[in-house]
């Protein structure tokens, strides 16, 4: 046995031996590990399930090193959460080992707008033993002749293993957790463990576990979009012992929504630990490396601890949904987002210009129509309403209607180059073909708001009369693609959001939520931490009965209006179900489908189209 070990040893030996109380052992890697700090943190900041390992290798310098291996397991069900955990730690050649084998209950509730308290307990068992034979004592030596393994140790036992029960609690407030609009988001909790002191000596009855006490204060800054700063500080008083754990973190969101993590931390009167992580998808490694600069560096030959920690975190598949919406029946395939390049909203511009061929047709044939009586009169709706749902674009339009001039003579009707564009574009998709000659086209109403799609400035979207179709949630005047409120009625002059006078909050909204973002062309959810928006609007909902939900539905502008209209709302749908079957009633819930007419930002980069494609969650008094 060399001198370091018996430095060590002599570190070990005082805590088992004699009257001097444990300690637990302690990490480098605490923000990987929140259920070993505190129960209050089982089920906290996940969406569902998480699993986390670690191994810590102390003193790596010496033959045996001390070793640490942890494994923890949580589940969030609703505002509660479920823990198991386990953690075994060996201490050198000893062959002194602590094991703990815990289970975690906790209960996390709103106290406010932003912020949410949350409470635990931890009950479970440890188990302590030793191995006398592996360590040497002075009743073993004789005088010049040396050691002899055989001879007594002088040590009277009454066990070498004990296995105790342990209990304990915690509490833990933070704040904005779930709102990306707050820069700042603060957290403190607090944990006592070991409330009931269990004996734990092997010689003495009188000596016990001393209770831990786990004091944690932290913020999370949010530099910017992408960028996280989180400095943190952990104070651990066991007994006359104590630890100051403070440092920081820094977290980058990477564009394939990996994150890199890296970050110093500093444990008093220990050591200096460097940190790194990286997360792939739903998989999370984490290291660090203890820089010893204590009294004890001249033992381990300045070498410190090395730490691991991998966590996985996967999301929960609730969201089946069709990923191509149904459409109605026509001829035409609806073509992928990315292949459409003609949308409705386009061609709607060019048959709106006077000087556009089809414009120019319409024009032409009401004159024949006017001058020769035997010829029915063609409506402006039959040609419209020809060109719209084919979403043709000004290629083929130009390509199958001749422009008509100024020139052409509308003496002789049967020859007229107009009448035979119109027959032509008519008899091209037989499902809009008129079969009578003298009765004019009915008209269509594709939203069937009772408003023709001649006369509706919206014609995929449902709309009051009183602002030609379009939506008008918050009835205003103020349609809602040109409303920056569209859900709080305001003046025109304001863009129809409320003037507001400092009073006592009597806003009808509740609260606003993160958007929840979409996979391109599908209803299936894109968001990471979709479960910190739509679990937290389900409290809110809880915790104001008489509220309701809005649910609006979002797209980019790949593909054409009427496919991006039914992707909005299959889009709501799949949030509509997932409350419903969190207890929410449906009569609660609102819905709107707004397609490709609100973007948030410009579709033109592959950015801007991410965050288009977007359902918006709004809770109203």
């Amino acid at each position: 046995m060399n001198m370091r070990t018996l430095i060590l040893i002599s570190f070990v030996l005082p805590l088992t031996l004699t009257r001097v109380n444990g300690q637990d052992p302690h990490f480098s890697q605490y923000q990987n590990l929140p259920l070993y700090l505190n129960p209050a943190h089982t089920g906290n900041g996940i969406q569902h399930v998480r699993a986390v390992m670690a191994y810590r290798n102390q003193w790596a310098s010496i033959s045996s090193p001390f070793t640490t291996q942890a494994f923890m397991l949580d589940k969030a069900v609703g505002r509660f959460g479920f823990g198991l955990s386990a953690l075994h730690n060996g201490a050198g050649s000893a062959g002194f080992n602590e094991t703990f084998l815990n289970g975690n209950l906790a209960y996390h509730i709103p106290v406010s707008k932003y912020a949410k308290l949350s409470a635990g307990i931890q009950a479970g068992m440890f188990n302590k033993s030793i191995n006398l034979s592996n360590l040497t004592f002075d009743s073993q030596y004789i005088e010049d002749v040396g050691f002899n393994a055989d001879l007594p140790n002088g040590e009277i036992l009454s066990n070498t293993s004990i296995t105790r029960p342990d209990l304990g609690f915690g509490f833990m407030y933070q704040r904005g957790f779930s709102n990306p609009s707050l820069k700042l988001k603060p957290y403190a909790g607090v944990s006592f463990l070991h409330i009931n002191q269990p004996k734990e000596t092997f010689i003495t009855e009188k000596n016990t576990l001393p209770i831990r006490q786990t004091y944690q204060l932290g913020v999370r800054i949010m530099l910017n979009e992408k960028t996280e700063l989180k400095p943190s500080s952990v104070v651990m008083i066991q007994d006359h012992h104590h630890e100051v754990f403070t440092g920081a973190l820094l977290n980058y969101l990477l564009p394939n929504l990996n994150k890199l993590q890296f970050g110093l931390m500093l444990r008093n009167n220990d050591a200096v630990i460097a940190y790194a992580g990286y997360q792939i998808s739903q998989l999370f490694i984490g290291t660090s490396y203890d820089v010893n600069y204590s009294s004890l560096k001249r033992a381990t030959g300045g070498k410190g601890g090395f730490e691991i920690t991998l966590s996985y975190i996967p999301k929960r598949k609730i969201y089946k949904a069709e990923e191509q919406p149904k459409t109605r029946k026509t001829n035409k395939t609806v073509k992928p987002e990315k292949v459409v390049k003609a949308d409705l909203q386009h061609n709607m511009k060019l048959l709106s210009n006077p000087s556009h061929p089809m414009q120019i047709a319409l024009r032409t044939n009401q004159q024949v129509a006017q001058i020769h009586q035997p010829v029915p009169k063609i409506e402006p709706t039959s040609v419209i309403v020809t060109a719209k749902p084919e979403l043709r674009t000004e290629k083929e339009i130009n390509t199958s209607v001749p422009a008509a001039t100024k020139t052409q003579q509308p003496e002789v009707v049967t020859n007229n180059p107009v009448s035979q564009a119109n027959d032509q574009l008519n008899t091209s998709h037989p499902e809009h073909h008129t079969t009578s000659s003298t009765k004019p086209k009915q008209a269509v109403d594709t939203d069937g708001d009772g408003i023709a799609d001649d006369q509706d400035d919206c014609p995929f979207i449902k709309g009051p009369e009183a602002t030609r179709g379009c939506p008008d949630s918050d009835g205003d005047s103020l349609i809602d693609m040109k409303d920056k409120c569209p859900f709080e009625a305001g003046p025109a002059e304001n863009y129809g959001c409320p003037i507001k006078v400092p009073t006592l909050d009597k806003s009808k909204i509740i609260k606003q939520f993160r958007n929840i973002e979409f996979e391109t062309g599908k209803a299936i959810v894109r968001t990471p931490d979709i479960y910190d928006i739509i679990e937290h609007a389900i409290d809110v909902m809880y915790q104001y009965p008489a509220s309701s939900i809005i649910l609006s539905g979002h797209t980019d502008s790949e593909g054409d209006a009427l496919h991006n209209m039914r992707l909005s709302e299959a889009r709501v749908n799949t949030v509509r179900r997932y409350l419903i079957g969190q207890g929410i009633n449906e009569k609660r819930i609102k819905t709107v489908y707004y397609g490709e007419t609100m973007p948030l930002m410009d579709n033109s980069t592959d950015y801007g189209k991410a965050r288009n494609r977007r359902v918006e969650i709004n809770i109203f008094r």
